[in-house]
């Protein structure tokens, strides 16, 4: 086995008392499609599932697999949302994926206009840093700079696939680390370091309490948590993710007008000034396209992260104040019922 993924595999048929198909070497690089052919056949699935979120369906036991699949079949992902921690916090970033490809290229083997040259290294290091940049730069000017003529012949026919498969089969690590983005489609998941994908989903196995630090997620069987969270329409769990890897979450919550950030939970890698900036600006964003009197950022909160971000937020001044909320909903919450005392943003005050 030489593949992470392929030891949560194991883990997941294991957990599953050889229920799921046996893995071994010759289809274990395969085991992806023949797991999502049997959870097709057995619970019509549609939806491939990675390594990890198969071990936590089958840490479940029987009855609760059954709701788990059942809320999967249901799930949707929506209101995605690209930022880059590079930019000012909670700009989206605006990307042409027509000419995002020409981006990548020229970004690594440079134009005779600079202004392109300069314009794509630019959009190019928003997505995958300025070191990844120059490192596939150099590495193209040292080992590949006989590739160029050829290179411009497909841009000069408008053929940048081919273009970009010439600099893709070099091989080298530091070039494909940054084209490795270059197919990306609208809608689709755009990688890079730079990256933090935002995207409300209520699927139960987006979320994994081994990286989120958060016991309300599986594979714990936490029954007023995940389960009720995607049983409840007012609930809306953003995920957050960084360079394809999810690592964050922000549980909140919407009733009479009320958008509540219960909690925003997450990896140490999640618990950056600049990344909670954003998710601070998107959360606010979000509360607004869902027409909301106001969004509340519950300060009674447990773990390291919630509190680090509710911490980084203070910065913004906001106002402190307990706002009357029935929180009428199984869902776990850690705000109380007897008022949610956190900071408030009023969407009828513009200053803020």
């Amino acid at each position: 086995m030489e593949r992470k993924e392929d030891f949560a595999y194991i883990a997941a048929y294991v957990k599953s008392n050889e229920e799921l198909p046996l893995p071994n070497k010759d289809n274990i690089k395969d085991y992806n499609r023949i797991v999502a052919d049997y959870l097709l056949k057995l619970y019509g699935i549609q939806k491939r599932i990675s390594s990890n979120q198969l071990f936590m369906l089958y840490s479940a036991d029987k009855d609760d697999r059954d709701i788990l699949t059942k809320l999967m079949k249901n799930a949707y992902e929506k209101y995605l949302k690209i930022y880059s921690i590079k930019l000012g916090a909670g700009k989206e970033l605006e990307i042409n994926s027509e000419k995002l490809r020409y981006h990548f290229l020229i970004s690594i083997i440079g134009s005779r206009d600079h202004s392109k040259e300069k314009e794509a290294i630019s959009i190019i290091s928003e997505i995958v840093g300025d070191k990844a940049v120059n490192k596939a730069r150099n590495a193209f000017n040292t080992y590949y700079k006989d590739l160029r003529k050829d290179i411009i012949q497909y841009v000069n026919r408008n053929d940048i696939n081919k273009a970009l498969k010439l600099l893709k089969n070099t091989g080298d690590e530091a070039i494909n680390n940054v084209i490795s983005a270059s197919e990306y489609r609208d809608g689709e998941e755009l990688k890079g370091q730079n990256i933090l994908e935002a995207v409300e989903s209520n699927n139960p196995l987006d979320y994994d309490s081994g990286v989120q630090i958060a016991c309300v997620y599986l594979p714990n069987p936490h029954r007023r948590g995940i389960y009720n969270y995607c049983n409840d329409e007012r609930f809306k769990l953003i995920r957050y993710g960084v360079n394809g890897n999810s690592i964050g979450s922000a549980i909140c919550y919407l009733e009479d007008g009320n958008f509540l950030v219960d909690s925003v939970l997450g990896h140490r890698t999640f618990s950056k000034e600049k990344i909670f900036d954003v998710v601070y600006k998107d959360l606010v964003n979000r509360a607004k396209e869902y027409n909301a009197k106001r969004i509340i950022f519950n300060m009674r909160v447990l773990n390291d992260t919630p509190k680090k971000f509710i911490e980084n937020i203070k910065k913004y001044q906001l106002n402190l104040d307990k706002i009357k909320m029935p929180l009428n909903t199984d869902g776990y919450l850690e705000a109380s019922k007897e008022g949610v005392q956190g900071y408030v943003v009023d969407f009828s005050d513009t200053t803020k």
